[in-house]
């Protein structure tokens, strides 16, 4: 007869969580340098473009480096242990996570202040705008893939929430590209009265409310 397999003991199963814990922490650590170069490299194309749907999104990823950071510090606090809490800070994962939807309204708020301030002149697009946020869409992409299955894999929501919003940033990407070659090949769209720049920014805002709730 075939003898039971052994269940892992108390040190393989800690030594387990301690990699699990591990890759957690590189994701949001990825997630967070991931999130900076997009807001430096989106913001300096948007400040030569004068695009603002460009600036919209450089603003949405700003805000994501922010929340990256604080996940990052939220999983660390997470897994520590205390006399008083013996088993590891790891609710304060799941309110990290509603500390993030909320950095991503406030993204919202700011792109739906610039859209009704409105821009003095249409954006300057070149090639070299269209192939950044090119890159950036798929780096984004990539990333999104990568958080979720590892965050299915640890059981982690905050990973799992971090993909989906990645994948939210995705969809609104997409806008701001589309928006930004109109431009390229047709120059000023205007439909009544409102740019296609406005309008690509504003439908952000819809992304990121959803994102928020979600």
């Amino acid at each position: 007869m075939d003898s039971p397999r052994p269940s892992p003991g108390p040190s393989q199963a800690a030594a387990g969580a301690d990699k699990e814990t591990r890759q957690i922490k590189k994701v949001a650590l990825y997630a967070f340098l991931l999130n900076l170069v997009l807001a430096i490299v989106k913001g300096l194309l948007a400040f030569d473009s004068g695009s603002l749907a460009v600036a919209a999104t450089a603003i949405d990823s700003g805000t994501d480096a922010i929340a990256s950071f604080v996940l990052l510090g939220g999983v660390t606090l997470s897994t520590r242990k205390s006399p008083a809490f013996p088993l590891g800070l790891y609710k304060i994962e799941n309110m990290i996570s509603v500390i993030v939807a909320l950095f991503i309204f406030f993204a919202g708020y700011e792109i739906a202040r610039e859209v009704l301030a409105g821009a003095s002149e249409p954006p300057k697009v070149s090639v070299t705008l269209l192939i950044l946020l090119s890159l950036g869409v798929l780096a984004t992409f990539l990333f999104g893939q990568y958080a979720m299955a590892v965050g299915r894999r640890t059981e982690s929501p905050t990973l799992i929430a971090e993909g989906r919003h990645r994948q939210v940033d995705v969809l609104s990407s997409l806008v701001v590209l589309a928006s930004v070659a109109l431009g390229y090949m047709q120059g000023e769209i205007v439909l009544f009265g409102i740019t296609v720049d406005q309008i690509a920014a504003g439908l952000i805002v819809i992304f990121i409310a959803h994102a928020g709730w979600e």
